[in-house]
Formats: C-alpha cells, sequence, structure tokens
C-alpha cells in the first residue's frame, strides 16, 4: 500500500494561537498537515509542534509546483554554476599570461641587472685606466713626464712646467734634478737605462 504523501502549507500571515491546542506560526513558515479537522482548520505541525491551523491563513504548496519551482531554482543555480566556471576559467588563463609575463620580466630585470653590473666593472676599469694614466695634479691631461731621479711620472707637461720651478717630486718630496718628456708607458725602460 502506497504511502499517502502529506498536504504541505505556507503561511501568508503572521497568526498566535488562541488557545492550548492552537498551533502560532510566522508567514513564510511550512507547515505539514497531520489531519484534516474540517472546511476551516486542519492539524499541522511545524517544527515537532503540533497544533489547529485555519486554512484561510495558509496556501498549499502543490508537489507539482514545487517540484517546478525547485527545478527552476536548480536551473538557475546550475547556470549561474556554469558562468562562475567561465569566470574561474578566464581567472586561470589570466593568471597563467600574468606569470608568464612576470616570468619574462623577472628573466628580463636579470638580464639588466647583469649588463649594468658589467658596466659598471668596465667603466670602473676604464676610470682606473684614466686615472692610472691622468695628471695627478690636474687629472685631466695625459702623464707625459718622467721625475729624476725618482723616476715617477705622474704629471703633465703643463703641471710639470710648476714643478720645474718648484723642484720637488709630488709623489715622494724628492728634490727633482730634471723632468723628462716621454711616453709614459715606457718611463720605466727609459729610467732604467737612464741609471745605468
Amino acid at each position: 500500500m502506497n504511502k499517502k504523501v502529506p498536504r504541505i502549507f505556507k503561511a501568508i500571515y503572521d497568526y498566535k494561537g488562541d488557545g492550548y491546542s492552537d498551533l502560532s506560526f510566522n508567514e513564510g513558515d511550512i507547515l505539514t498537515q497531520i489531519s484534516h479537522e474540517n472546511d476551516f482548520w486542519f492539524f499541522g505541525s511545524l517544527n515537532e509542534k503540533v497544533g489547529l491551523v485555519p486554512f484561510e491563513l495558509v496556501v498549499e504548496l502543490k508537489p507539482d509546483l514545487m517540484i517546478t519551482k525547485y527545478q527552476k531554482q536548480i536551473k538557475e543555480i546550475k547556470a549561474q554554476l556554469n558562468t562562475m566556471t567561465d569566470l574561474i576559467q578566464e581567472c586561470n588563463k589570466s593568471i597563467t599570461v600574468i606569470t608568464k609575463e612576470m616570468n619574462s620580466t623577472q628573466i628580463e630585470i636579470h638580464n639588466l641587472q647583469n649588463e649594468n653590473k658589467k658596466l659598471k666593472e668596465t667603466d670602473s676599469l676604464q676610470l682606473k685606466k684614466k686615472l692610472n694614466s691622468c695628471c695627478v695634479i690636474c687629472l685631466e691631461n695625459t702623464r707625459s713626464q718622467v721625475i729624476v731621479p725618482c723616476g715617477h711620472s705622474c704629471l703633465c707637461e703643463e703641471c710639470a712646467k710648476y714643478f720645474k720651478r718648484k723642484r720637488v717630486c709630488p709623489i715622494c718630496r724628492k728634490k727633482i734634478t730634471k723632468i723628462l718628456t716621454i711616453n709614459p708607458y715606457y718611463y720605466k725602460d727609459f729610467f732604467n737605462r737612464i741609471k745605468n
């Protein structure tokens, strides 16, 4: 024997029971009919409480209508889920693109840092070479003078004129005998020959 499906009702008004046997409820509550009393009342339940309910304050929820309603809600939820899934996929694609761009940017930054380091090293070497070949007094002109007898090649032609009068080496402070003009790259060999 098939079990009879209970009738379901939805409250459309608030109701505070007048008597001990009445069931109180609020608008929107869902009530289940336990038995039919008469054309005006039925015996119903709500949250494990039972009592009499007036028909005029509730509306019956037909199973077919409820199924249709729930099916519509399920369809709407599925559509929302599909939309969210599409959004998630788009976000994942964007994240993948951004990650690739970040990796590429990091590689470019690394390469630029290496190039900058090389340039600094090159500039440092060039500056060192320049300082090694510049006059120690003016730091502009190339060294072209050798001081005798100490052998320091530290002056350009213009600054050497001053030290010819001062007659003191700016490096070791030894007395200058004479100042010779020579290619600074060969002054040591030249000085050694003079000493010998």
